[in-house]
């Protein structure tokens, strides 16, 4: 899959560039989507998902509520008469598909089964509550998922619907030592085209609308050994080697949701 595959896709580019190799990818491991409710996740994966040739990957969903798929995705609705989510997503875990769409990471015992699974031979898809990509490890960690299920993460998508300027936003300068404690690195500030809300007849005190901005954490090489290194490190400087983890990413590109 090339970018052009997936250019229909109202994300921004490096997001764009991520989801283009995660559709042309079958490598067994974890995507996931991590923010606050409303923030998007679901319907992120559901784009991800709507991007796949489905002709030639079997894709399964377990989710609840259901999004919209088309008829080629074997959808799993919840219906608590029937079976839990906890035992769909096992039945489901056990297909044949390749790829597979788990809606929420609720528990310990749904964390176990991600983890098994995609520590094997297939490709999972989940959201779960955290307040940026580099702290979903720490979200993982809180789920007992292992080091060894950590380095399973292909990618981290974090997620926030934020007011949308209006065109009636004038530009604005701010001091660069201002910009650089906001989280600009240098390259930021240079590219950045910065306005400012002021108000007219369309709009909403200088808004219109929201918009979806998206961090994206590569779990490269580099990420995966730090991981690695973190769960060899005593408990007490888990804390320390996140620090590492992120100043690593920023070094790789990251471009934090407070920046964007």
């Amino acid at each position: 899959g090339s970018e052009d595959d997936v250019a229909w896709l109202d994300v921004d580019p490096r997001a764009r560039r991520e989801i283009a190799d995660i559709v042309s990818d079958e490598t067994a491991g974890l995507v996931v989507c991590v923010g606050p409710i409303g923030s998007g996740k679901s319907t992120l994966l559901s784009a991800i998902i709507e991007a796949h040739d489905r002709e030639a990957i079997h894709f399964s969903t377990v989710e609840d509520p259901p999004e919209f798929f088309p008829d080629d995705v074997k959808q799993v609705a919840l219906n608590e008469q029937f079976a839990t989510y906890e035992q769909n997503v096992e039945a489901t875990l056990r297909s044949a598909a390749k790829k597979i769409l788990i809606s929420e990471v609720r528990d310990k015992r749904i964390a176990a089964m991600l983890e098994h699974h995609a520590t094997s031979a297939q490709q999972l898809f989940s959201t779960f509550h955290a307040e940026d990509t580099v702290l979903a490890l720490d979200r993982l960690r809180a789920l007992k998922f292992t080091i060894h299920g950590m380095a399973s993460l292909r990618t981290v998508f974090g997620m926030r619907l934020i007011p949308k300027l209006c065109n009636c936003a004038v530009p604005v300068k701010y001091d660069h030592a201002f910009l650089r404690t906001a989280g600009f690195t240098d390259d930021l500030i240079r590219r950045a085209e910065l306005r400012h809300p002021v108000g007219c007849p369309a709009c909403n005190k200088g808004f219109s609308g929201r918009d979806s901005i998206i961090e994206t954490l590569r779990v490269n090489e580099r990420i995966r050994d730090l991981i690695r290194q973190a769960g060899m490190a005593p408990k007490s400087h888990w804390a320390d080697w996140l620090g590492r983890i992120r100043a690593a990413a920023l070094d790789d590109g990251l471009v934090p949701l407070r920046v964007l």
